[in-house]
C-alpha cells in the first residue's frame, strides 16, 4: 500500500512539472506578467540597459569638453571612431573634430561598443548670426569675387581683427569706392554661431568718400559754340565737353547756333560745367 502511494505521488509530480516547463520556456527574458519590459534610456554617466534592442541613440546638448579622441556632451564621454561623420554649417564636407568647439549646441548619434559610447554622426546646430559693425584702419585686404579673401583692420582700441570674406558675398560702399591699406572703414560682419569665433565680413563702408555727383539739366537755345575751347553755350550756361560727351541730333546734320537743345551736366572740382549729354533739335516748351 505504501509503495502504491509513493508511486502515485511521483506520477502526479511528474505531470505537473511537465506542464509548467513549456510555459516557462515560452516566456521571453524581457517580459513579465504585465508584458514586455521597456528599454531603459541613457542616464547621465551610465550606459543604457538592453542597448542591443536599439543600436543607435541620440544625445542633444552643449559641448562641455573637447579632447583629441572624444568630446563630452551632457555628462557623456563620446568617443570618435574612424567612420565618425561631422556636419558643421558653412564647412560642408570639410568639417572635422577640430571644428567642434566648447559651447556649441550639437545633436549626436551614438552607439555602444565595448562599454563605451562612440559617435556615428555629429551635427552642429546653427544659431542666429550676431551682426556687428567694426570701425578701424585697413591693415591687410585681399579679395577675389570667385574665391573670397580676408580683411584685417586695426581698431582704435584693442588688437587687430581679421574677417573672412566669402566668395561673391561682399559689397564695398559707397559705389565706386576702393579699399586700400590705410583706409578708414566700417566692416559689416556677422559672427557665425556654429563656429563660435568665425567672423565673416559681408561688406565695408569706406569713410571720407564723396557721394556720386547727381547730374543737373539745362535747356534753351544754343547761343555760342567754341570748338577750340570745346564749349557750348545753351542760353547763358556755358558747358564744356570732351570725348565722353554724347551729342544726339534730331533731324539735323550738325550743331549750330540758334538751335534748341537740352543738356545734362555735372560740376567739376574746378567749378566748370561738364556736359554729359546734349540733345539738339528738341522742342522746348
Amino acid at each position: 500500500m505504501k509503495l502504491f502511494r509513493i508511486l502515485a505521488v511521483i506520477l502526479v509530480a511528474s505531470l505537473l512539472l511537465g506542464a509548467a516547463l513549456p510555459a516557462f520556456a515560452q516566456t521571453p527574458p524581457d517580459t513579465d506578467s504585465r508584458g514586455p519590459k521597456p528599454v531603459k534610456p541613457f542616464e547621465k554617466g551610465k550606459l543604457g540597459v538592453n542597448a542591443e534592442l536599439a543600436k543607435f541613440k541620440t544625445i542633444k546638448g552643449e559641448v562641455e569638453e573637447v579632447a583629441p579622441d572624444k568630446i563630452k556632451v551632457n555628462g557623456y564621454e563620446l568617443f570618435v571612431a574612424t567612420d565618425t561623420k561631422f556636419k558643421v554649417p558653412t564647412l560642408s564636407k570639410a568639417a572635422a573634430l577640430a571644428d567642434i568647439k566648447v559651447g556649441m549646441l550639437v545633436i549626436v548619434l551614438v552607439y555602444e561598443k565595448d562599454g563605451e559610447l562612440y559617435i556615428r554622426h555629429i551635427n552642429v546646430v546653427p544659431g542666429k548670426p550676431v551682426m556687428a559693425h567694426n570701425v578701424g584702419t585697413v591693415v591687410e585686404f585681399a579679395y577675389d569675387a570667385a574665391t573670397g579673401g580676408e580683411i584685417t583692420i586695426e581698431p582704435k582700441k584693442g588688437d587687430n581683427v581679421t574677417f573672412e570674406i566669402l566668395a561673391g558675398k561682399f559689397k564695398i560702399l559707397p559705389a565706386g569706392a576702393e579699399v586700400t591699406v590705410g583706409s578708414l572703414v566700417t566692416v559689416i560682419s556677422s559672427r557665425d554661431p556654429a563656429t563660435v569665433n568665425r567672423l565673416i565680413a559681408s561688406g565695408v563702408v569706406v569713410h571720407g568718400v564723396k557721394p556720386p555727383v547727381q547730374p543737373e539739366k539745362v535747356a534753351g537755345v544754343i547761343s555760342a559754340i567754341d570748338e577750340t575751347a570745346k564749349t557750348i553755350t545753351i542760353g547763358e550756361t556755358v558747358l564744356s565737353y570732351d570725348g565722353n560727351t554724347v551729342f544726339t541730333l534730331h533731324g539735323l546734320l550738325s550743331v549750330q547756333v540758334g538751335q534748341e537743345a537740352a543738356a545734362s551736366f555735372v560740376t567739376k572740382d574746378d567749378g566748370t560745367l561738364l556736359a554729359l549729354k546734349v540733345t539738339v533739335g528738341v522742342d522746348i516748351p
